[in-house]
């Protein structure tokens, strides 16, 4: 399999949970996302001790320079994007398992998941802000 077919083959298993999220949010979509989650950090992990060799670099060069010479393999490169993949779509699943949780609007939801999916981070201060707001008012 070359590394551009695992690309596709990660994002359509991400696809999967974002959708079933982003569709229906709930208890199973979130499973469904889960499932979608770990079999994305299975393919990091068989990557990972596929390509563990190439991750030498950062043992001997720990610095920003270092993290971008790790990054230019593709090998390493796509590493890191299943390790994105795989952990923003364990977010999306924990931010829909607390909407539900808390009853928090869906609109709030299907705004926050496509930021968590597209800039992670910036998602999930979004959702953390939203769930707060929420909480504020249902006090």
């Amino acid at each position: 399999m070359t590394f551009e077919q695992f690309f596709w083959i990660a994002h359509a298993a991400a696809l999967v949970g974002w959708v079933a999220l982003l569709v229906r949010p709930g208890p199973a979509a979130v499973l469904v996302a889960r499932w979608a989650a770990a079999v994305l950090a299975v393919g990091y992990t068989i990557l990972f001790l596929f390509f563990t060799a190439d991750a030498s670099v950062l043992a001997s060069d720990y610095s920003l320079e270092g993290v971008g010479s790790f990054f230019a393999a593709p090998s390493t490169m796509l590493l890191g994007w299943v390790h994105y993949l795989a952990f923003d779509l364990f977010v999306g699943s924990w931010e829909a398992e607390e909407a539900h949780r808390l009853q928090m609007p869906r609109v709030l939801l299907v705004l926050c998941l496509p930021l968590t999916f597209l800039l992670g981070p910036l998602g999930l201060l979004v959702f953390l802000a939203a769930r707060a707001a929420r909480n504020s008012i249902a006090s």
